[in-house]
């Protein structure tokens, strides 16, 4: 599974719309690849907490290019319509994985404090 980027951008025509729909898709394949209900590596989690922080702005600049080229470029519409469908499609599920990240994070901390404190229980005379 590819690290997605998350690239400042503007989208002018069809070609700037495909890449952006490429790089929108790829992670959304990030995303689906995630094994649930497992710890996230700390590369994994920051990689989401980025597309979280970077969403919103890609969100309002395909906003402002719809806008733009919405009676003019009917292919970088549809390409501009279909990344931004992918976007708030994929916000609340990787909201999701990183609550859920952070509860079996906590789950595996407490746990390893109980296993220490009977480790230490049955130590001491």
């Amino acid at each position: 599974m590819g690290k997605p980027g998350f690239p400042n951008f503007d989208v002018w025509d069809e070609d700037d719309a495909a890449v952006i729909l490429e790089l929108v898709e790829s992670l959304a394949n990030y995303v689906a690849d995630i094994e649930p209900w497992t710890v996230l590596s700390l590369g994994a989690e920051e990689t989401l907490i980025s597309a979280l922080k970077w969403g919103p702005y890609a969100i309002r600049q395909l906003n402002a290019a719809s806008s733009r080229l919405s009676n003019t470029r009917k292919e970088a519409m549809n390409e501009i319509q279909a990344a931004l469908d992918i976007l708030h499609a994929f916000e609340p599920k990787i909201r999701n994985i990183i609550q859920t990240n952070e509860e079996m994070k906590k789950e595996a901390e407490d746990k390893e404090i109980q296993e220490k404190e009977r480790e230490f229980a049955v130590e001491s005379p």
